[in-house]
Order: C-alpha cells, then sequence, then structure tokens
C-alpha cells in the first residue's frame, strides 16, 4: 500500500497577525497567548502557534476554552509537551496540531512526533504548520488509514 499523498490547506496564517498582541518588557519580545492567559516570550514556533490559535478562533470560531497549549505528557519515559490541542463540545481530543517556525520545512520527522504523541491523545485530526505550509490528516483508528484533508471540517 502507498503513502497517502499531502494535501496542503489552503489557509493563510500571515492574515491573522494583526489579531497578536504583543510588547517588550525589560528588553524581552512577548507575544500573548489568550489560551495560557498571559505574555510569552516571543520565539519564531510561537508566532505560528499564536496565528493558527487566531485562525481557528476567527474561521471555525473555536473558543479559546476549548484548546489546550503546551500541555505535558510522558511518551516511553520522557517528558514530551504538545504545541496545541484542540477539544470538541465533549472534552475528547479533537485536533492535535504541530507547529513549526516559518523557516522549518515540515516533514517526516515532524510526522512521526505528531503519531507518538497521538498515540496517546487520540486525537482523530491533524495539522502540521509553519505557517506557509500545511497539511491536515484525518485518522481512522478502526482501519489505521491516513487520509489527508483540504479543509478541516466543522468542530463537533
Amino acid at each position: 500500500m502507498s503513502a497517502p499523498t499531502p494535501v496542503y490547506l489552503p489557509i493563510k496564517l500571515e492574515e491573522k497577525m494583526t489579531e497578536i498582541r504583543q510588547r517588550t518588557l525589560d528588553g524581552q519580545h512577548q507575544v500573548y497567548d489568550p489560551v495560557r492567559k498571559k505574555f510569552v516570550a516571543w520565539q519564531p514556533e510561537e508566532m505560528v502557534r499564536q496565528l493558527l490559535i487566531q485562525y481557528l478562533v476567527g474561521v471555525y470560531q473555536i473558543p479559546y476554552s476549548r484548546m489546550a497549549v503546551e500541555r505535558g505528557m510522558t511518551i516511553n519515559g520522557q517528558r514530551k509537551r504538545f504545541d496545541l490541542v484542540v477539544y470538541d463540545k465533549n472534552g475528547r481530543p479533537w485536533l492535535l496540531a504541530e507547529c513549526k517556525a516559518f523557516d522549518v520545512t515540515i516533514s517526516t520527522h515532524t510526522a512521526i512526533q505528531m503519531a507518538n504523541y497521538n498515540s496517546q491523545l487520540l486525537c482523530p485530526y491533524l495539522l502540521m504548520t509553519n505557517g506557509p505550509v500545511s497539511l491536515l490528516a484525518k485518522v481512522d483508528f478502526n482501519t489505521g488509514e491516513v487520509q489527508f484533508l483540504s479543509n478541516l471540517p466543522d468542530p463537533v
């Protein structure tokens, strides 16, 4: 069986740049994370995550209260942190997103990293993005098949 062909999502995260709150405090550039309800250090990956959060809120009307950012988990005895999880209306993990900096290529390594996280989370939708490039996949846990999608379904 051949690997599924990736489909690139037609989303433009950079259009959400004006919705990102930023500040400089004691010489440190920071960005406001509305999910964690605090300013965090500005990093390229963090900016992509914040742009994705604003996209999900603006386009899909997903409330911040149904999102989790950088929560810890243990995988094979090692502490890891996922980037972003969106929960469905019943509190079940629905979408796992892995954010990379604008200049980091979405790669097989990214997909393996997500698969490791998702072995515990069991999110049916997986989104990998570096801002300009976004890939979305649906996982069928009954068959083990992965299907790339051209758009995110409405959250349940």
